[in-house]
């Protein structure tokens, strides 16, 4: 029996471990309410900078093998400048989809 296993990112919080991000780990209470979109592309660029390219990269400029909450969450708030929700949060996957590359992109 082949036995299928998702790779998830996993993220060190103090002294336990989460599997990925979590929204509300932004300060700004705004951020945390709607902060689904840019915590998502945010795990989406964590996790194929560890699959594809090699541990330094601009696109995640942390230790991408031994994630930490705190550093964690300074690149969700860079992300958050490139995928940023409106007041009816992130309703456009399109929107979505070309800033989260946009991000990407200006990381090169």
């Amino acid at each position: 029996m082949t036995r299928n296993q998702l790779d998830f990112i996993k993220i060190k919080d103090g002294s336990s471990e989460t599997i990925g991000a979590n929204q509300y780990w932004f300060s700004q209470k705004f951020a945390a309410l709607s902060g689904c979109g840019p915590t998502t592309a945010s795990e989406i660029l964590a996790y194929l900078t560890r699959k594809y390219l090699s541990a330094g990269q601009a696109l995640y400029p942390h230790d991408i093998n031994h994630l930490e909450r705190k550093s964690f969450v300074r690149f969700m708030q860079d992300v958050r400048e490139y995928v940023k929700p409106g007041m009816m949060g992130l309703t456009d996957i399109d929107y979505y989809t070309s800033q989260t590359i946009r991000f990407a992109m200006s990381r090169g």
